[in-house]
């Protein structure tokens, strides 16, 4: 029940910043685009590392809304898919944003940090919402040696 709420509410909220050249919805800060422009980066290797810095922190100390949260979980692992589609097409930018985000260590939110006693005390969780975030980090993961094995092949 929780995850169907969540993403009905999350796509009420994406829904308003639909990307008019493409059908995949976007988040404004994390995918910067300049309509009027032929460039057309699709996200900021910076705002990666930002973001994957940002969950660390909440893994450690958790704070805020935690619907906010899982939030910010999937739009990181949306970001590492659509990366990966962009450098099977061959985007300049999306091999620049993956080897920025590789130089920062990659995605440190990956790295088994978090605490489910505290997350669960903190946010006020059950088992459910910790599989949930369980299932989109292991997307995650998959995703990022997607990535790695798809620049090394």
């Amino acid at each position: 029940m929780f995850m169907f709420i969540f993403l009905w509410i999350t796509n009420i909220w994406l829904g308003t910043c639909e990307d008019s050249s493409s059908s995949s919805l976007v988040w404004p800060e994390h995918r910067l685009k300049d309509d009027d422009s032929d460039e057309s980066p699709l996200y900021k290797a910076v705002d990666l590392v930002e973001l994957s810095s940002s969950i660390t922190e909440r893994f450690l100390k958790p704070s805020g809304n935690p619907d906010f949260f899982i939030r910010d979980l999937f739009i990181f692992r949306n970001e590492l898919q659509d990366m990966l589609h962009d450098i099977k097409s061959n985007k300049s930018e999306a091999l620049e944003s993956f080897h920025a985000l590789k130089s920062n260590n990659g995605p440190i939110h990956l790295n088994n940090i978090r605490d489910n006693n505290v997350l669960l005390q903190n946010f006020n969780w059950t088992s459910v919402e910790l599989q949930e975030i369980d299932e989109v980090m292991g997307h995650t993961k998959k995703l990022w040696n997607d990535l790695k094995q798809e620049v090394a092949g």
